[in-house]
Protein backbone atom coordinates (compact mmCIF):
# COMPACT_ATOMS: atom_id res chain seq x y z
CA UNK A 1 0.00 0.00 0.00
CA UNK A 2 1.46 3.59 -0.64
CA UNK A 3 0.09 6.31 1.69
CA UNK A 4 0.88 10.31 0.17
CA UNK A 5 1.96 11.68 3.11
CA UNK A 6 3.10 15.37 4.58
CA UNK A 7 5.77 15.65 6.40
CA UNK A 8 6.14 18.84 8.57
CA UNK A 9 7.47 20.18 11.60
CA UNK A 10 5.22 20.63 14.90
CA UNK A 11 3.51 23.50 15.61
CA UNK A 12 2.46 25.57 19.03
CA UNK A 13 -0.91 27.50 19.42
CA UNK A 14 -0.62 29.86 22.18
CA UNK A 15 -4.37 31.15 24.06
CA UNK A 16 -2.70 34.76 25.30
CA UNK A 17 -4.63 35.99 28.20
CA UNK A 18 -4.31 39.74 29.22
CA UNK A 19 -4.59 40.39 32.78
CA UNK A 20 -8.48 42.03 32.11
CA UNK A 21 -9.48 38.84 30.53
CA UNK A 22 -9.30 39.10 27.15
CA UNK A 23 -7.75 36.40 24.72
CA UNK A 24 -5.43 37.97 21.94
CA UNK A 25 -6.71 37.16 18.65
CA UNK A 26 -5.21 37.75 15.16
CA UNK A 27 -6.92 38.58 12.06
CA UNK A 28 -3.99 37.04 9.52
CA UNK A 29 -3.81 37.06 5.58
CA UNK A 30 -3.57 33.69 4.32
CA UNK A 31 -2.39 33.23 0.78
CA UNK A 32 -3.03 29.47 0.65
CA UNK A 33 -7.29 30.58 1.41
CA UNK A 34 -7.01 33.89 -0.65
CA UNK A 35 -8.53 35.24 2.76
CA UNK A 36 -8.25 36.99 6.14
CA UNK A 37 -8.59 34.38 8.94
CA UNK A 38 -9.06 34.80 12.54
CA UNK A 39 -6.54 32.61 14.79
CA UNK A 40 -4.69 32.68 18.00
CA UNK A 41 -0.73 33.40 18.00
CA UNK A 42 0.57 30.56 16.72
CA UNK A 43 4.05 28.82 14.22
CA UNK A 44 6.05 25.76 13.26
CA UNK A 45 8.94 24.59 14.87
CA UNK A 46 12.33 26.29 13.01
CA UNK A 47 14.57 23.67 13.86
CA UNK A 48 14.96 21.74 17.12
CA UNK A 49 13.58 23.96 19.62
CA UNK A 50 11.28 22.83 21.84
CA UNK A 51 7.30 23.60 21.62
CA UNK A 52 7.35 25.90 24.50
CA UNK A 53 10.77 27.81 23.15
CA UNK A 54 8.39 27.89 19.20
CA UNK A 55 5.43 29.07 21.83
CA UNK A 56 7.23 32.11 23.03
CA UNK A 57 8.43 33.18 19.96
CA UNK A 58 5.76 32.72 18.16
CA UNK A 59 3.92 35.45 20.84
CA UNK A 60 6.34 37.82 20.50
CA UNK A 61 6.80 37.73 16.54
CA UNK A 62 2.96 37.93 15.60
CA UNK A 63 1.40 39.37 18.51
CA UNK A 64 4.17 41.22 20.69
CA UNK A 65 3.72 39.64 23.66
CA UNK A 66 6.07 38.23 26.04
CA UNK A 67 5.11 36.03 28.67
CA UNK A 68 5.37 35.47 32.28
CA UNK A 69 4.23 32.22 32.34
CA UNK A 70 3.03 29.64 29.61
CA UNK A 71 1.05 26.80 30.77
CA UNK A 72 0.82 23.49 28.45
CA UNK A 73 -2.74 22.59 27.47
CA UNK A 74 -1.66 19.05 25.71
CA UNK A 75 -1.23 18.37 21.92
CA UNK A 76 -3.24 17.50 18.81
CA UNK A 77 -2.23 16.02 15.70
CA UNK A 78 -3.44 17.68 12.43
CA UNK A 79 -4.53 15.28 10.23
CA UNK A 80 -3.74 12.07 10.81
CA UNK A 81 -4.56 10.54 7.24
CA UNK A 82 -2.32 12.93 6.01
CA UNK A 83 0.39 14.49 7.91
CA UNK A 84 2.47 13.86 10.86
CA UNK A 85 1.85 17.55 11.73
CA UNK A 86 1.40 17.97 15.87
CA UNK A 87 -0.13 20.66 17.43
CA UNK A 88 1.01 21.77 21.39
CA UNK A 89 -1.34 23.92 22.86
CA UNK A 90 0.05 26.91 25.47
CA UNK A 91 -2.07 29.40 27.49
CA UNK A 92 -0.04 32.48 28.15
CA UNK A 93 -0.20 34.36 31.09
CA UNK A 94 1.41 37.77 32.83
CA UNK A 95 1.62 38.77 29.51
CA UNK A 96 4.04 42.18 28.80
CA UNK A 97 3.91 44.35 25.76
CA UNK A 98 6.76 43.72 23.33
CA UNK A 99 7.67 44.80 19.85
CA UNK A 100 6.27 42.62 17.48
CA UNK A 101 8.32 40.60 14.94
CA UNK A 102 6.71 39.67 11.77
CA UNK A 103 8.15 38.05 8.99
CA UNK A 104 8.68 39.62 5.78
CA UNK A 105 5.73 37.79 4.80
CA UNK A 106 3.15 38.19 7.07
CA UNK A 107 0.09 40.62 7.46
CA UNK A 108 -0.95 40.54 10.81
CA UNK A 109 -3.81 42.29 13.27
CA UNK A 110 -4.01 42.08 16.67
CA UNK A 111 -7.08 42.36 18.22
CA UNK A 112 -8.00 40.76 21.89
CA UNK A 113 -11.50 39.84 22.82
CA UNK A 114 -12.99 38.75 25.65
CA UNK A 115 -13.45 34.93 26.01
CA UNK A 116 -16.85 35.01 25.37
CA UNK A 117 -16.98 36.68 22.25
CA UNK A 118 -13.59 34.43 20.89
CA UNK A 119 -16.12 31.33 21.62
CA UNK A 120 -19.31 33.13 20.00
CA UNK A 121 -16.90 33.53 17.05
CA UNK A 122 -15.84 29.87 17.13
CA UNK A 123 -18.98 28.55 17.69
CA UNK A 124 -20.70 30.74 14.45
CA UNK A 125 -17.80 29.63 12.15
CA UNK A 126 -15.99 32.71 11.81
CA UNK A 127 -13.07 31.12 13.28
CA UNK A 128 -12.03 28.43 10.67
CA UNK A 129 -8.44 27.37 11.58
CA UNK A 130 -8.51 24.28 13.55
CA UNK A 131 -5.75 24.64 15.46
CA UNK A 132 -6.87 27.68 17.04
CA UNK A 133 -10.63 25.75 17.35
CA UNK A 134 -8.64 22.79 19.34
CA UNK A 135 -6.55 25.32 21.95
CA UNK A 136 -10.46 27.20 22.87
CA UNK A 137 -12.33 24.74 23.09
CA UNK A 138 -9.06 23.09 25.16
CA UNK A 139 -9.04 25.89 27.19
CA UNK A 140 -12.67 26.26 27.72
CA UNK A 141 -13.10 22.67 28.88
CA UNK A 142 -10.20 23.12 31.21
CA UNK A 143 -11.83 26.83 32.59
CA UNK A 144 -14.78 25.39 32.47
CA UNK A 145 -16.92 27.85 30.73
Amino acid sequence: MTLDTVRVPAVAYIVPLLDDGRVVLIRQYRPIVGAEIWELPAGDDRGGESPEACARRELVEEAGYDAGRLDPLGEALADPGLTDERIFLFVARDLRPVSRELDADEQIEVAPATLAEAYRMADAGDILDAGTLVALYRFRGRAGG
